[in-house]
């Protein structure tokens, strides 16, 4: 059962070697929460053999979300640095994509910790969104970033510069102030 399958992968800490072989077969699960949960605890669990789960996990997008697409897309740069790779995550926090694939490609970079301008414009865009399951990740995003010495003063100018209606620069300036 698929519910069964979820509880197994939210639950487990640890993945035993003998149970290996069993945890790689729901690389290949109907439910996209299970194999985005089992790529991520198999490359944690058993790191050599992370190529071989991507190559499983390749060319799956997963949910509206794009749940493992994207964490397959973390999971890459984690271990091997690909600009392409990574212009397509930032490319996932634009306003051209729903906003879980955002809230979702925003997280995966934060914990990659790259910052960079279109990152920037595109969490700055979020930020004033009505959508608050949006602009409250968007918002955290740019709080993270800013809270690093390397990253204040750009986000400070580009907010400065920013050409935006009064209420959103209001908005904008409240992360910074």
């Amino acid at each position: 059962d698929v519910l069964v399958r979820k509880g197994i992968m939210s639950n487990t800490k640890t993945i035993e070697p003998s149970l290996m072989g069993d945890y790689e077969a729901l690389l290949k699960d109907s439910s996209y929460t299970t194999i985005v949960t089992a790529l991520e605890k198999l490359c944690s669990a058993f790191p050599a053999n992370t190529k071989r789960y991507l190559a499983a996990t390749k060319g799956i997008e997963g949910t509206n979300g794009r749940n493992v697409l994207i964490k397959w897309l973390e999971i890459s740069l984690s271990e091997k640095d690909d600009a392409a790779m990574m212009n397509q995550l930032v490319a996932y926090t634009s306003d051209s994509y729903e906003f879980i694939t955002r809230t979702n490609a925003m997280g995966a970079i934060r914990r990659l910790n790259h910052f960079d301008d279109k990152l920037l414009a595109n969490c700055m865009n979020a930020c004033v969104s009505s959508n608050g399951r949006l602009a409250s990740p968007a918002a955290d995003a740019i709080r993270y970033y800013y809270a690093q010495d390397k990253y204040k003063r750009q986000i400070a100018e580009r907010i400065a510069a920013a050409n935006v209606s009064a209420r959103d620069k209001e908005v904008l300036n409240k992360l910074i102030n």
